[in-house]
């Protein structure tokens, strides 16, 4: 009897050459107050007893939830993200997009207090919105680089349910 034993082997491809690499918080850690804690469980509250006036179980679990949801992730820290853009592409959490792959890119920016690259692959591509945030790199070092293969959209700014979220700590 053959006793055959397969070793998943890691796919091996060419990334490229490296022309600018850092990492990266997997996302932005929001510093929240205690004041932050009660205004979200009044919301809670409030949430609750709305439902029990309407009658209603699903806006009561939903209110729960969330209240839950922003508890338990208070707590968590972000992973750190290797980030790398070479002649080729970039790789971000494992994935590898080349440049054909991305339709552009955008640098949101107010200073001493968010910096975030956005990334906008073509359509059909999973994720469709890639968001980087760049604590202490060079923007102009990433403008650069991208900037070369890629169209940066200049035009583009925060959107609404971005700036609900950064502005409530979400």
């Amino acid at each position: 009897m053959n006793d055959n034993t397969f070793e998943e082997e890691e796919e091996e491809y060419d990334i490229g050459k490296v022309l600018y690499e850092f990492t990266s918080p997997e996302f932005e850690k929001k510093e929240r107050g205690s004041s932050w804690f009660i205004l979200l469980g009044a919301c809670v509250i409030a949430g609750v007893i709305i439902g029990i006036f309407t009658d209603s179980l699903s806006v009561i679990l939903l209110a729960v939830m969330i209240g839950f949801v922003y508890t338990v992730t208070h707590n968590k820290k972000p992973n750190e993200i290797h980030v790398l853009f070479t002649d080729i592409g970039m790789q971000w959490k494992e994935k590898f997009f080349s440049y054909q792959e991305i339709e552009t890119f955008w640098i949101f920016y107010i200073p001493h207090q968010q910096k975030t690259l956005h990334i906008i692959l073509k359509n059909g591509k999973s994720p469709r919105n890639i968001t980087i945030q760049i604590k202490s790199q060079k923007i102009q070092k990433i403008r650069e680089t991208l900037g070369y293969y890629i169209p940066e959209d200049e035009e583009k700014h925060e959107g609404m349910q971005n700036l609900i979220s950064r502005k409530l700590k979400l």
